[in-house]
């Protein structure tokens, strides 16, 4: 990763205030008003997922009667499914 040309940090467009290469950076990547149509596709999806959860659990994630330990556990076994598509997927393309 290219240092910061103006104070030689390492992140780009730098994070100290003042910095020159900071501005450019964040003008460069400003933020449009419309969002692509990716992220407007992703963000219906996420939508309709969360109104398939509120019908098939009765609730959102904004529920609170799951420990800490519990929510990890619904998000590691999410991830091993995961993991089972993508083995799928790799397995078909050999």
């Amino acid at each position: 990763m290219k240092p910061c040309d103006s104070c030689t940090s390492a992140i780009p467009g730098c994070h100290r205030s003042g910095c020159g290469e900071l501005r450019r950076w964040e003008e460069k990547h400003a933020k449009t008003d419309t969002p692509s149509a990716v992220l407007s596709g992703l963000i219906a999806e996420f939508h309709a997922r969360e109104a398939l959860g509120l019908v098939k659990y009765g609730t959102t994630l904004d529920r609170t009667d799951l420990t800490c330990r519990q929510i990890l556990q619904h998000a590691k076994e999410e991830a091993m499914d995961l993991a089972m598509y993508l083995q799928s997927v790799l397995d078909s393309l050999a």
